[in-house]
């Protein structure tokens, strides 16, 4: 990208939008700079993360599979995190649909009983209509869903146009949050020693505490906001 000063957006439909959009992300961080906080604090656990297994080693049986898919998975939270700020917090779901997916299809490959298998078939599945149609029978939700919850230390990843409503906005973001503590502890089932090595737990507990300290006062204003706006209204 070029350094210079971009020029102002213009008067159409479209700048508008994405004037509009930038705002909200800027405004968001500022309205609720605790919880800008955490999710500062998640981007560097996941960052942290992806250190941790730039050489991990115990890789290599599954061709770099998971760790590629742990990276589109962080990618993915990032942009549900600007996509939420933004306004857009159906989109944002969409998109960290993504992000879980991502997860559970890294963990299905670091749990095949045969590796290289899965991998093979997730890096070919755009070579011919078979791999693909291979790929799809794999990796497909029901199949990626069982090997995710059949392993008993592995925490469920689940989420309970412009419209920044604070509720929705607060409640997208905790849910790309709680999506950062799901992935933490997936990296922690496939790659155990890195993730010893690096003294995650610990980051991972105090976000944990933190997350669920502001998310808890963050909700409790919010009812109190709309205990006060229905006590003023008129009869």
């Amino acid at each position: 990208m070029s350094d210079q000063v971009p020029p102002p957006w213009g008067d159409d439909p479209l700048s508008n939008h994405l004037s509009d959009a930038e705002h909200n992300t800027r405004a968001a961080s500022l309205e609720w700079p605790d919880v800008y906080e955490v999710q500062q604090r998640a981007h560097a656990l996941l960052l942290r993360l992806g250190e941790a297994l730039e050489s991990e080693q115990s890789d290599a049986q599954h061709i770099g599979a998971p760790r590629m898919l742990i990276h589109r998975s962080h990618s993915a939270i990032l942009a549900t995190m600007r996509l939420a700020m933004s306004g857009q917090t159906v989109e944002a779901a969409a998109v960290l649909r993504v992000a879980i997916e991502q997860a559970w299809y890294a963990l299905h490959i670091a749990s095949d009983p045969a590796p290289p298998t899965r991998a093979k078939i997730w890096w070919n599945r755009d070579d011919s209509p078979e791999a693909t149609k291979a790929c799809q029978k794999e990796f497909k939700v029901g199949t990626v869903r069982g090997t995710h919850e059949s392993d008993s230390e592995t925490t469920t990843l689940g989420v309970g146009i412009l419209h920044p409503e604070p509720v929705l906005v607060l409640s997208t973001i905790k849910a790309a949050v709680d999506v950062v503590m799901g992935l933490t502890e997936t990296v922690s089932l496939i790659y155990k020693e890195a993730f010893q090595r690096a003294g995650l737990a610990q980051e991972f507990n105090a976000l944990r505490e933190h997350a669920a300290q502001v998310f808890r006062a963050r909700a409790e204003v919010l009812r109190q906001e709309r205990a006060h706006s229905a006590r003023a209204r008129p009869e």
